[in-house]
């Protein structure tokens, strides 16, 4: 976290984007990019924006309220920026799992990246949600739902997550 009134305050952004994102839906996920921008433009050195960017652009794309080959590109270009800042963070390699799983499907090297992630920051709650749906795109049932039990456990408010956790057990037919 950038130190100082402007790395306050760019954090606080970075919060308010990750929030708003968070919530699932299109309005809610176009203001967070503009927290996130923010963020960036308070603390250009700052990676924890530009990995919340990566995601806000994934989900636009996943749920199709924007035009996923661009979003492909956008998230692209914040993950990688956000590696170049900072390769040891949590969240950035957990944001780079999710650009692998979302635009690329390969779910190999996205578990991987979450496996990073968690050496870094046990408690990546995203890095869980990451893996358990590399497991699930696997078919890997039980292990996909482990994860996500696990990602729940760290981010109970999360409502990405506890969906996500009910397309586990509907998978199972539980």
């Amino acid at each position: 976290i950038p130190t100082g009134a402007a790395g306050l305050e760019a954090y606080t952004w970075y919060l308010r984007g990750m929030a708003a994102w968070d919530e699932g839906k299109p309005q809610r996920c176009r203001e967070a990019i503009a927290h996130l921008k923010r963020a960036a433009a308070l603390a250009p050195h700052f990676a924890l924006p530009q990995s919340g960017l990566a995601q806000a652009y994934q989900w636009m794309g996943l749920w199709g309220w924007a035009r996923p080959r661009e979003m492909e590109a956008q998230s692209r270009a914040a993950v990688q920026e956000a590696l170049r800042m900072d390769g040891q963070s949590a969240e950035t390699q957990a944001a780079w799992a999710t650009h692998l799983v979302r635009f690329e499907w390969d779910w190999k090297n996205a578990e991987g990246a979450a496996n990073r992630a968690l050496e870094l920051n046990p408690s990546c709650g995203l890095a869980y949600s990451m893996k358990a749906n590399c497991a699930l795109f696997q078919l890997r049932l039980d292990d996909a739902l482990r994860y996500f039990e696990q990602a729940v456990q760290l981010d109970p408010l999360s409502y990405r997550t506890n969906g996500a956790v009910g397309i586990a057990y509907w998978s199972q037919r539980r």
